[in-house]
């Protein structure tokens, strides 16, 4: 957990700069760029962080990938503090709460659909209309099928879960049974 909250500040601080600069789309994109870049190399990632080599031949290859990335001088500064603190393997978890407050200042909410099937487009369209109208959000779905709900869906925005799912009135159901027998 202490991951987490280390790659949330990382991400709060880089958001807020780029937030003041007026270019956190672009400093977003260049996050999940350089991101994927070192989470694609297992060994151009332990390279940044690896000990055996000085902190200035590692700040060289934090350069020359933002280079070649042709990133910001923002980010090649946050990359250079990565390489410093040896959290570059945070990169990933940064980008995705980067990615999420970037979504919560321009008003967007993922919601995760569960559901035994995958909506028609109707379906999709009334329940992106009927959060926005309780969010007052544009709606992000995304869908999970999950064929042991039976019928009904399961809806979570977070760490919230909406459960209408006939599985979950099953076992509640069978709690009152339970409770009224004992």
């Amino acid at each position: 957990m202490q991951k987490k909250s280390r790659a949330k500040k990382y991400a709060g601080a880089l958001f807020a700069i780029a937030l003041e600069e007026g270019n956190e789309k672009q400093t977003g994109k260049e996050l999940m760029s350089l991101s994927s870049t070192t989470a694609g190399s297992g060994q151009l990632s332990a390279a940044l962080v690896n000990p055996m080599y000085d902190l200035k031949e590692r700040q060289e290859l934090g350069e020359a990938i933002c280079e070649r990335l042709e990133c910001s001088p923002g980010v090649r500064r946050f990359l250079e503090v990565l390489v410093e603190t040896r959290d570059v393997a945070l990169l990933p978890d940064i980008s995705g709460s980067y990615s999420l407050m970037e979504d919560e200042h321009e008003g967007r909410l993922h919601v995760v659909l569960e559901a035994p099937w995958e909506p028609d487009g109707e379906t999709e369209r009334k329940i992106k209309e009927k959060l926005h109208g309780l969010t007052g959000k544009e709606i992000i779905l995304n869908y999970k099928v999950n064929s042991d709900l039976m019928g009904g869906i399961v809806l979570r925005v977070g760490n919230t879960i909406l459960d209408s799912s006939i599985k979950s009135q099953l076992e509640r159901v069978q709690e009152k049974i339970v409770e009224g027998v004992m």
